[in-house]
C-alpha cells in the first residue's frame, strides 16, 4: 500500500531485499451457536488443487492443525471444546487454492451461565504506573474554532483489567496495564520521541509537546500537517522498552472525527524490531478517513480496507489483537472483525500509538485520546 510505505521512514529499503512469496488463500466460516455448551466439532476440508497440499486449519481458539488434501479428497479434524460465545469460527488457509469448509456440531452438554462468563484472574504483581504528563514547557498549539475538541474521557464504562480482554474469554494473565492516571517518567516504559528529537512518523514530527495527559487519558495532538504526537514502548525510541509475545493487546481510544471521517492519520499498532521480517500488526489505522486494520511482513501487505460499521464516531471504542502462533485475531468493541495468517515467527513486538497526517482530513488541533493500554498473556 502506497500510504503505508510513507510510515516506514528509513526502513523502506528493506522492501528491495524481500524475496517474492505467495500469499496464502484462506476461508473463514462463522456460525451462530444458539446454546452455549461443550461440543464435538468436526471440520472437513477439501480444495480444488490437483496436487496434494497442506491446509492449516484453526478451530475456534484451538491451535492450528495441518491437514493434507487435494481435489476429490477431503481431510477432517474432530475436536471437543467448550463454546462460550454465540459466534464461532473456523479458519483455513493454503498456498495453492482456497479451502472449502464443512462444519458439523454435536452438543455433549450445556454450559451454565456461570461457566460461560469471563474468567476473572487475580491481579498480578503491581506494575509500575505508566501515564503521560506534560513534561515540557511548550504547550500544543491551540485548536482553531473549527477543530474538534476532545470530549470528557469518562462517558462510557470500561471493562476492568482483571476481567480480561473485551470479547475474548479465557485464562489471561495481565502483564501491562497503563491507565494514564499519574505522571509519566519518560524512559521507564514509554517514550514520546521517534528515535530522537528529529524523528518523524506518518508524515509528521514526533513532537513531545504534543503528548499530554488530562482527565485520565493520554492526549496525542495533531498540531498541524507537519507536527503530530507519538508514544511507544520500543527500546530504539529511547524508552525502557516493553515487548509482547503471543497474547492480547488492547487500547481504549477516542479518535478525532470530522464530517463522519477520521481526522488525520491515527494508528494503534505493534511491530517487531526488524521490519518487515518481524511483522507489523496495525490493530487500528485511520486510512482515507476510514477505520482499517492491516498487517505487514516478508510475505507482503495484508490490508483490510474500510471495515463496515461505525467503529470510531461518537465516543470511546476498544481495539485489540489476539496474537496466537501463526494467526492474528482483531477485535473492535469486543467483536471479531478480521483474522489473518502471520509470518513473524512470534518475534517480540513493541507498542505504538501515534497521530500523523496525509490520510483523513487534516484539522489543526485534532486530538487522539487513549484511556488505557493493556496486555495479557496466557
Amino acid at each position: 500500500m502506497r500510504a503505508a510505505a510513507h510510515r516506514r521512514g528509513t526502513r523502506q529499503h528493506h522492501h528491495a531485499k524481500r524475496t517474492k512469496a505467495v500469499r496464502a488463500r484462506s476461508s473463514l466460516r462463522f456460525t451462530r451457536i444458539e446454546t452455549l455448551g461443550v461440543y464435538r466439532v468436526k471440520v472437513s476440508v477439501t480444495t480444488r488443487s490437483a496436487r496434494w497440499t497442506t491446509v492449516y486449519v484453526r478451530v475456534g481458539k484451538l491451535a492450528t492443525r495441518k491437514l493434507w488434501t487435494a481435489r476429490g479428497h477431503h481431510a477432517s479434524v474432530t475436536v471437543t471444546m467448550p463454546i462460550r460465545g454465540h459466534s464461532f469460527w473456523v479458519h483455513a488457509s493454503d498456498r495453492r487454492t482456497k479451502p472449502v469448509l464443512a462444519i458439523h456440531f454435536s452438543q455433549l452438554q450445556p454450559l451454565s451461565p456461570k461457566s460461560s462468563s469471563h474468567r476473572v484472574n487475580p491481579p498480578p504483581a503491581a506494575h509500575p504506573s505508566v501515564s503521560l504528563a506534560a513534561t515540557v514547557a511548550a504547550t500544543p498549539a491551540p485548536a482553531p474554532a473549527a477543530a474538534p475538541q476532545p470530549a470528557a474521557p469518562t462517558p462510557l464504562p470500561a471493562q476492568p483489567a482483571s476481567a480480561g480482554p473485551l470479547g475474548d474469554s479465557g485464562s489471561w494473565k495481565l502483564v501491562l496495564d497503563d491507565e494514564f492516571n499519574a505522571p509519566e517518567t519518560w524512559g521507564s516504559v514509554w517514550s514520546q520521541d521517534r528515535g530522537g528529537p528529529n524523528g518523524r512518523m506518518n508524515n509528521v514530527t514526533a513532537d513531545p509537546a504534543n503528548v499530554t495527559i488530562s482527565g485520565g487519558a493520554a492526549q496525542l495532538t495533531l498540531a498541524n500537517s507537519n507536527d503530530g504526537g507519538y508514544i511507544s514502548t520500543c527500546a530504539d525510541d529511547g524508552g525502557g522498552g516493553f515487548n509482547m509475545g503471543y497474547g492480547y493487546a488492547e487500547a481504549r481510544i477516542m479518535l478525532p472525527t470530522s464530517g463522519g471521517q477520521i481526522v488525520g492519520w491515527p494508528a494503534w499498532w505493534i511491530v517487531g524490531s526488524n521490519w518487515p521480517a518481524n511483522g507489523e500488526a496495525d490493530i487500528l489505522e485511520g486510512l482515507g478517513g476510514q477505520a482499517t486494520s492491516n498487517y505487514h511482513s516478508n510475505n507482503g501487505t495484508d490490508n483490510s480496507g474500510a471495515i463496515p460499521g461505525n467503529w470510531y464516531d461518537g465516543g470511546w471504542h476498544t481495539y485489540g489483537v489476539d496474537r496466537e502462533p501463526g494467526m492474528n485475531y482483531i477485535y473492535w468493541d469486543g467483536k471479531l472483525v478480521r483474522s489473518y495468517p502471520t509470518y513473524d515467527g512470534g518475534a517480540p513486538q513493541c507498542l505504538i500509538l501515534n497521530i500523523g497526517s496525509g490520510q483523513g482530513p487534516t484539522v489543526n488541533g485534532a486530538v487522539m485520546q487513549i484511556d488505557y493500554v493493556r496486555v495479557w498473556t496466557h
